[in-house]
């Protein structure tokens, strides 16, 4: 049998539905495919925005010393994360209610929509607002911090700058706040709608940026004074300094991608949120950085010892050799010289202390562990 070959494409067809007023209205199968397609991919973003937050919130809660949690760096970056949480799991149930319709979104009849969608979007544009606000205060709060120890004028200069662009971000995050909370109550877009939500969005990104430029900046050249006096390990300032960056471009990037018709639904969703997850993870990073150093010097201190090879080889626990560890502190207390009656504990490189010599060591910076009496 000879198949019959048509032009119908089956994927592409109309189909006809009816308004409230029984006014036919066509439309195509790809509208209805592009309104699901939609959804999904801005379900999947915010729902990545549940996950890390929720996490990263457990994390922080767990890990952290209950001392810390009264800190203000720790209350407002844990806020931030709550906040997160809770923004975007009501904006996702934006995709799943009434509002996203489908029949609904390509006619413009919303009327069976309850009062409770209605209460939902508005709750999560202010929840949007009070985010901003929550991580502005952080990261002013991590500049004034690591700018305390600058001069009096630089440092005014720049918590005066800092003020003014957190003025300015959370003025236009404001009128946003106002004009989206509008458009899903009246469901009408102004003509300003867009250029002010696009305005918010870049602002928001600028600030954030300025934030940790101030705070990279200072780091970086705290580092390189670290650097000048010989101290060039790896810890908590570089672990800040790393996720400053990150903190810098990140937000960039998703700003970006806003504007990058149909690559990532909602992007500019996730400028506030990277902003939330960076600033506790590095927090907490630096913390347990802090933790192990000192574990470190704990471990090293146990092991006590005068400058040679105290302490060191079977010999370190011998009584005789505890004996005459403490004839050396004593010697230290009454100018009388250390003895050494044992040969194999008398270090090679150490021959006598006495007060006078201790203190002398003690001003041209030598070292002395703590030495702990034993017996």
């Amino acid at each position: 049998m000879a198949t019959t070959q048509t032009d119908f494409d089956p994927f592409t067809q109309q189909i006809t539905i009816l308004l409230p007023d029984q006014t036919p209205m066509n439309i195509t199968i790809d509208d209805i495919q592009e309104i699901v397609s939609y959804a999904a991919q801005v379900s999947i973003n915010y729902g990545s925005q549940i996950g890390a937050s929720l996490i990263l919130l457990v994390i922080a809660l767990l890990v952290s010393k209950i001392e810390k949690w009264r800190s203000i760096n720790f209350i407002l970056n844990t806020l931030a994360l709550l906040l997160d949480f809770i923004r975007s799991v009501i904006i996702s149930l934006y995709c799943t209610g009434p509002w996203w319709n489908w029949y609904s979104v390509l006619s413009g009849d919303f009327d069976n929509v309850p009062d409770s969608a209605y209460a939902t979007s508005v709750a999560g544009t202010v929840l949007t607002f009070l985010l901003v606000l929550c991580l502005q205060a952080s990261l002013i709060n991590q500049v004034y911090v690591v700018c305390a120890t600058a001069r009096t004028l630089y440092k005014t200069c720049i918590m005066i700058t800092t003020g003014i662009v957190a003025l300015v971000v959370t003025g236009f995050q404001f009128a946003n706040t106002i004009l989206t909370a509008r458009e899903a109550l009246v469901q009408e877009v102004g003509p300003w709608d867009d250029r002010i939500a696009s305005a918010t969005t870049i602002t928001l990104t600028i600030g954030i940026c300025f934030f940790s430029l101030v705070f990279v900046l200072k780091l970086a050249y705290q580092i390189r004074e670290r650097h000048r006096l010989g101290l060039k390990q790896f810890g908590p300032m570089q672990i800040l300094v790393v996720m400053g960056c990150q903190t810098l471009i990140v937000p960039v990037i998703f700003c970006g991608i806003q504007y990058k018709i149909n690559l990532i639904p909602q992007a500019s969703s996730l400028v506030p949120t990277t902003v939330a997850l960076f600033l506790p993870l590095s927090a907490l990073w630096a913390s347990v950085t802090v933790d192990e150093n000192m574990r470190g010097n704990s471990d090293r201190k146990n092991h006590h010892y005068l400058p040679g090879s105290w302490g060191s080889g079977s010999t370190a626990n011998t009584p005789l050799f505890r004996q005459n560890r403490l004839d050396s502190v004593k010697s230290m207390k009454t100018d009388k010289p250390a003895s050494f009656d044992a040969p194999q504990a008398r270090p090679d490189s150490c021959l006598t202390y006495g007060k006078d010599d201790f203190e002398k060591q003690m001003r041209n910076g030598h070292r002395f562990d703590t030495i702990e009496l034993e017996g």
